[in-house]
């Protein structure tokens, strides 16, 4: 990832009906915390991904009721606003013809 050697990037996923999710954070170019918790609706959450040091109130967070306000409370401790309005947000896509799949290229992000 070319952005990652610039900026630091907190980058998130929830899943759906078993509420999965993860958190990686990358700094200087390398991956330094990852966590991906499992299936926390049906089985309690198993954590699968355990590596890099806590970010802070990453223990609190986990505690939370609910999968977003978990992942919201994360990324609030580092100091990254969560409060968005959709005018102020810079998204960034590349054209593709309709018959082209989406395929991820770690070299372009």
């Amino acid at each position: 990832m070319k952005l990652n050697k610039e900026f630091e990037i907190f980058a998130c996923s929830i899943g759906d009906s078993d509420d999965s999710f993860d958190i990686r954070l990358y700094k200087n170019g390398k991956m330094v915390r990852e966590v991906v918790v499992e299936d926390t609706k049906y089985n309690g959450g198993q954590i699968s991904v355990n590596r890099g040091r806590p970010l802070e109130g990453e223990r609190e967070s986990l505690k939370l009721q609910g999968i977003t306000q978990r992942v919201i409370a994360i990324a609030t401790h580092m100091g990254i606003n969560t409060n968005h309005k959709l005018e102020e947000i810079k998204a960034f896509y590349r054209n593709q013809a309709a018959s082209e799949g989406f395929q991820f290229n770690d070299d372009e992000y």
